[in-house]
């Protein structure tokens, strides 16, 4: 009965740990840099995240950005709570404010959705899918929001060292052409493995959402470790004799 008892508790703990990874994705793929046109026609850049905050329940999500010219430091928040008084889903808020000054969610202007536009400006997602998306437009109302925001599109969701991609190139295993070079035949067979094995199942696509969603930290994490890529490189070598 003990064993049967530790083993659902690892198995729940397993369960919240996916769903939490799959609900943090919200703020997750706003990673890279994006061109952001202003109501006035001009461009700045936005570069995001310099870090991330999940609250423990993944509902309240916070992203950090720096925006050119200017070196003006903003804050992206995303409420899983305030998505429930819209009549749209992934809306996010933007505000300009110095990171050190916003830890977690208690930090920022807690107002009603009717004093919304007084504090931030609302953008919203184009062609959502998956939680992820490579364009947004400001969610128009009749004040429009504080900041003069009107659209942004991504310029790249790699990192600096990778090729740069975009729509269905985007799905590349970009980790595993880090560590088995981008010419090797096994990547083939990855990609065969991640599209006849896991795509076919619920599991599997939460796997490949969340791989493709950290990345840039894997690749991080793979730079500041040999051991760690020697790891990786037999995983992915595995993976890829099983489609052979």
């Amino acid at each position: 009965m003990r064993k049967k008892a530790l083993y659902l508790v690892l198995f729940l703990f397993a369960l919240t740990s996916v769903a939490h990874a799959a609900t943090a994705k919200k703020i997750v793929p706003l990673k890279g840099t994006w061109n952001v046109t202003l109501n006035d026609s001009s461009v700045v850049t936005w570069e995001i995240l310099t870090k991330d905050y999940v609250s423990s329940s993944g509902s309240s999500q916070i992203g950090y950005g720096i925006k050119n010219p200017g070196n003006v430091e903003f804050v992206i928040f995303f409420s899983g709570f305030m998505q429930a008084g819209y009549d749209a889903k992934n809306r996010y808020l933007y505000i300009e404010k110095a990171h050190a000054d916003v830890v977690d969610y208690n930090d920022l202007p807690n107002v009603s959705l009717e004093e919304l536009n007084n504090y931030y400006t609302t953008f919203l997602p184009v062609d959502d899918t998956e939680d992820d998306f490579s364009c947004f437009t400001k969610f128009t109302t009749e004040a429009g929001g504080l900041y003069p925001i009107k659209s942004g599109v991504r310029t790249s969701i790699c990192e600096p060292d990778e090729p740069p991609c975009t729509g269905d190139n985007c799905t590349e295993p970009c980790a595993a052409t880090k560590v088995l070079g981008a010419d090797n035949p096994e990547l083939q067979q990855l990609r065969n493995f991640r599209d006849s094995a896991l795509a076919q199942t619920f599991i599997g696509k939460k796997i490949i959402n969340i791989y493709y969603s950290n990345s840039a930290s894997i690749n991080a994490a793979l730079d500041r470790s040999a051991a760690l890529q020697a790891v990786a490189r037999n995983v992915f070598k595995a993976a890829a004799l099983l489609n052979k």
